[in-house]
């Protein structure tokens, strides 16, 4: 699907990351080591949430070894990329965004919404209209004029 695509791993600049025996664990792995800058604390704070909900999610699971463990990271952070919405991209999955149908998914939702709220108008016109009758009938003031 992705053939340039290589596995990567997100970190911050903590002192476990950046060791030599990490490094060389990550080259054998076949993984791309990716830290953020610095200067760029927004990120961190960004890997710092992805960390809570991967743990979130592992502990309500159970888990009977160190293969099935591997395996549990794995689904956790597949779902994450294609079935949980996110806020930042605007409520559609990263696959979405990735694949360029984040602006079709938000038409079809804008699209639903107008729908929506046509019907509601005409429901909310309909039962004013019945709701006007109503009292003229109930108050006789067809009589009135």
């Amino acid at each position: 699907m992705y053939p340039d695509a290589r596995p990567g791993l997100v970190s911050d600049n903590g002192s476990q990351f950046v060791g030599i025996q990490f490094k060389g664990y990550i080259a054998d792995c076949g993984f791309e080591h990716r830290r953020p800058s610095v200067c760029y604390p927004q990120s961190n704070g960004t890997m710092k949430r992805q960390f809570r909900t991967t743990k979130e999610e592992l502990r309500q699971r159970s888990i009977i070894d160190v293969d099935d463990f591997t395996e549990q990271i794995s689904n956790v952070i597949n779902d994450d990329n294609t079935k949980r919405y996110h806020s930042a991209p605007g409520y559609v999955t990263p696959l979405d965004v990735v694949q360029g149908r984040e602006d079709r998914i938000k038409h079809q939702r804008r699209e639903i919404l107008d729908e929506a709220q046509g019907r509601r108008k005409q429901k909310k016109h309909k039962y004013s209209n019945k709701a006007c009758h109503e009292i003229t009938s109930i108050f006789n003031l067809d009589n009135l004029f």
